[in-house]
C-alpha cells in the first residue's frame, strides 16, 4: 500500500521488529577493546538475573554462581545503561522495555544494600542512577559469600 508520502508506515508490530533488529546492530563499547551488541547485552542481563534468582532458592552446587557472577550481571546492566545513553528516545524506550522484566526480577529477590556491601566487595563506585549496585540478594550463595567476606574483612587488622 502506498500513501502520498511513499510506502505505508509500518504497523506497530513491524515497527517493533525493526527497532529490535536495530538493537542487533548497535555496538556497545565495553572497554579493553571489547564490544557487544545492545541485544546481546540485554539478553545477557536477562539470563544472568534469571539464573541468579533461581540459584538463590536452591541448594549450593559446584556450578552455583557466586558474588563475582553477580558483579558480572551488574556490569552487564551498566553497559546496557551506558549504551542506551546515546540512543534515540524511541530506542531508549525499547531498551527500557526489554530490561524491565529482569530489572523487576532483580528487585524481587534482592533488598536495598544499606551497608554498601555489594559496592565495597566489588570495588565499585556506582552512581545513584545505577540502582542495581545498591541491591543485595536476600538469601542464597551470593549473599552468603558477601557476608562471609564482610566477616573476614572485619577480623583483619587494619594497617597503620
Amino acid at each position: 500500500m502506498k500513501t502520498c508520502h511513499g510506502a505505508a508506515p509500518p504497523t506497530t508490530q513491524d515497527g517493533d521488529r525493526l527497532m529490535t533488529d536495530e538493537l542487533e546492530s548497535i555496538a556497545v563499547d565495553m572497554g579493553h577493546g571489547r564490544s557487544r551488541t545492545m541485544a546481546e547485552l540485554i539478553g545477557g542481563w536477562q539470563r544472568h538475573v534469571t539464573r541468579l534468582d533461581e540459584e538463590s532458592r536452591m541448594p549450593v552446587q559446584r556450578s552455583t554462581w557466586g558474588a563475582h557472577d553477580y558483579f558480572a550481571a551488574l556490569s552487564l546492566r551498566d553497559w546496557v545503561r551506558d549504551g542506551a545513553s546515546s540512543l534515540s528516545s524511541d530506542l531508549k524506550r525499547l531498551v527500557d522495555f526489554r530490561v524491565s522484566d529482569a530489572d523487576r526480577l532483580l528487585r524481587h529477590f534482592t533488598d536495598p544494600d544499606a551497608r554498601g556491601l555489594v559496592a565495597r566487595f566489588g570495588r565499585a563506585t556506582p552512581g545513584a542512577d545505577a540502582w542495581w549496585w545498591h541491591r543485595i540478594p536476600r538469601s542464597g550463595p551470593v549473599r552468603d559469600e558477601l557476608e562471609t567476606w564482610l566477616a573476614r574483612a572485619a577480623q583483619e587488622p587494619t594497617s597503620q
